[in-house]
């Protein structure tokens, strides 16, 4: 919990080339991995999911995938995490957050494409996503990882204050010329949740 709590107020400078230069392990988020991921929650988003969403999610859920992202230098704790609904061929990518000072180090990016890498060993053809109009870091993120724009939910966030981008990624297109998934190094800041 000591670094949780180091990581939440940024204040971890000698562990900064620990993160840099250690291995990333991206595995199923599990039940005890719930308060973590509520924690980041509320330093993301002014609209968090709940423990209680993310325990349904995880237990009643079986379209569900969530993933979660860490590092050998900080044994359990949650960098970053992301979830994904499988409805027929097609997978909707429900949340994808990165712990705020972790972010910076394309965890994002990672976390997303290995996803998407899911998605397609998984036989599902496309895949969708809603991120906030002005999130344009999350936007730039994902049209570099292949998502393409496909239209606007007006009022989709914050009881109908804000719209909605939608955005989709297909599997045809992406074999047919662009890749996301070997798309790896461009850069960017890629810390996102929508």
């Amino acid at each position: 919990m000591r670094y949780i709590h180091i990581l939440e107020y940024a204040v971890y400078p000698h562990l900064r080339k620990r993160l840099a230069m250690a291995s990333y392990e991206i595995r199923s988020m599990t039940l005890e991995d719930i308060p973590q991921i509520a924690r980041i929650e509320k330093m993301v988003f002014p609209a968090p999911w709940t423990e209680v969403a993310f325990r349904s999610e995880l237990e009643d859920n079986a379209m569900a995938l969530y993933l979660v992202l860490t590092n050998e230098a900080l044994p359990g704790v949650v960098l970053a995490y992301g979830g994904l609904w499988k409805i027929f061929d097609e997978g909707h990518i429900t949340n994808i957050a990165v712990l705020p000072a972790a972010q910076g180090k394309q965890l994002g990016k990672l976390l997303l494409h290995a996803m998407i890498q899911w998605a397609w060993a998984n036989d599902l053809s496309h895949l969708t996503l809603e991120v906030r109009t002005n999130n344009h870091k999350a936007i730039n993120l994902y049209k570099k990882s292949g998502f393409v724009e496909a239209g606007i939910r007006p009022g989709y966030y914050n009881a109908g204050k804000e719209d909605a981008l939608v955005m989709w990624l297909h599997r045809e297109d992406q074999e047919r010329g662009v890749s996301a998934v070997t798309n790896m190094g461009s850069g960017g800041d890629n810390e996102v949740r929508e």
